[in-house]
């Protein structure tokens, strides 16, 4: 039984999932949410903001996109950090789109960094340079 539990946390811990904490001013209530997300895309900053041109071309391919019925971005930095969660069922083209978000993203900066991730694929994000 032991192993069946660590196995299902395991395949759990390796799903794309994003958190979200949410505060009621008026009642002062807090609710915890977790999604699982088919593709999910970080923008993190070395202390001089995140990459916002890279983040509006993404966002011009995600937007409106009626293979992307549900997308949630959450914001929690002072530099303009975000994570975007997309909840694609087409499984197809959740890897075109994941290769194509991939491929857009630096492979070096050291300005910021963006990652992108999702189940089955390899986690990618941008490396600060080795020079």
């Amino acid at each position: 039984m032991k192993h069946i539990l660590f196995s299902l946390t395991l395949i759990f811990l390796s799903l794309p999932v994003h958190a979200l904490i949410l505060l009621d001013p008026t009642s002062k209530k807090v609710s915890f949410t977790v999604r699982t997300c088919t593709i999910l895309i970080n923008y993190g900053s070395y202390g001089s903001g995140t990459n916002g041109k890279l983040q509006n071309e993404i966002n011009k391919i995600i937007q409106n996109n009626k293979n992307i019925p549900d997308i949630r971005t959450s914001n929690w930095g002072k530099e303009g950090e975000s994570t975007t969660c997309l909840t694609i069922s087409d499984k197809q083209y959740a890897q075109h789109l994941y290769n194509q978000i991939k491929n857009m993203i630096p492979e070096f900066s050291k300005h910021s960094w963006t990652s992108i991730d999702m189940m089955g694929k390899p986690h990618y994000q941008t490396q600060w340079p080795k020079n």
